[in-house]
């Protein structure tokens, strides 16, 4: 198991097999879309048709771009202190959470996550009166950086 040094940090992404899955899925509805208009319609004409495809194909290509971005923009940062959350397509945001208040973590594997080899990892942090609780969703690998919040929670609490 990694440890991060101190001047270090792990970069963690949603499993890339997910948006994959989406884009497949969108494909699916958008041709189910163009084959329903077609029938609904009764369209006979090749010039409408074309029309309507390309119209799809577009909408397609653009929520493909869209689905990709959304997931490349969303990363969490874990070092040595603290988990960093950055999202965002146009208004990036980045939120900070300091590991010193870290309670808990605990990861789980839905029945395509055992396939796949994907989780989700959550991280409780505690704050005196306050609690936070962070979900790091859908990442590959879910055990190593669950151990690895673990590994920093039990040199924490000697």
């Amino acid at each position: 198991m990694e440890n991060i040094k101190s001047d270090q940090s792990v970069i963690v992404r949603e499993a890339f097999i997910l948006p994959v899955f989406k884009v497949i899925l969108s494909q699916f509805f958008l041709g189910n879309i163009f084959f329903l208009l077609v029938t609904f319609y009764e369209i006979e004409s090749v010039m409408a048709s074309m029309i309507l495809f390309n119209a799809l194909e577009g909408s397609q290509i653009l929520l493909s771009v869209a689905i990709f971005l959304a997931w490349y923009h969303r990363s969490y940062e874990i070092s040595t202190n603290e988990i960093e959350i950055k999202s965002g397509l146009i208004l990036q945001k980045t939120a900070s959470y300091s590991l010193n208040h870290l309670e808990s973590v605990t990861f789980r594997k839905t029945m395509g996550g055992i396939f796949f080899n994907y989780g989700n990892v959550k991280v409780s942090l505690h704050y005196g009166t306050d609690s936070k609780v962070i979900h790091i969703n859908n990442v590959k690998e879910p055990v190593k950086y669950a151990k690895l919040l673990n590994q920093k929670l039990k040199k924490h609490t000697r």
